[in-house]
């Protein structure tokens, strides 16, 4: 027979606490709650899951970043150089690399708040505020 865990969801602030937990901190005073029996198996194959999901995104973004970094670097700062004038107009290097230094300094910042949550990662991490978050920024 597989081994169950319960956890229960908490409808208020949407976190998941083990059954012991919330029956020896008295944490369903007041509270609607909604039982989940999840076999083990399945539980392990789901945080596998969103772990591999997790670390792909960060790669993602980390990837992203270093590739505007380097337009940024080898491309749009030496044509920005006087020196290069002739080479491009002001409004050509506009035209071509538009709003890509503000759309590095955002992804950059994304970038460190991912990693930041990644250096804390378990089993019942999310990352979907943190891009909720940067959607109101």
């Amino acid at each position: 027979m597989e081994e169950l865990l319960c956890w229960i969801h908490h409808g208020e602030d949407g976190g998941h606490y083990p059954l012991a937990q919330i029956l020896s901190h008295h944490l369903y005073d007041n509270h609607a709650f909604f039982l989940f029996w999840l076999p083990l198996f399945t539980l392990y194959k789901t945080v596998g899951k969103r772990n591999k999901i997790a670390q792909e995104i960060l790669a993602t973004e980390q990837t992203y970043v270093n590739s505007l970094k380097v337009v940024v670097q080898l491309f749009l700062e030496p044509l920005r150089d006087p020196a290069n004038k002739q080479i491009i107009t002001t409004e050509d290097l506009r035209s071509i690399f538009s709003e890509i230094e503000v759309i590095l300094g955002y992804n950059g910042k994304l970038l460190g708040e991912i990693e930041q949550r990644m250096e804390a990662w378990s089993f019942d991490s999310c990352l979907g505020d943190i891009f909720s978050k940067m959607v109101s920024v």
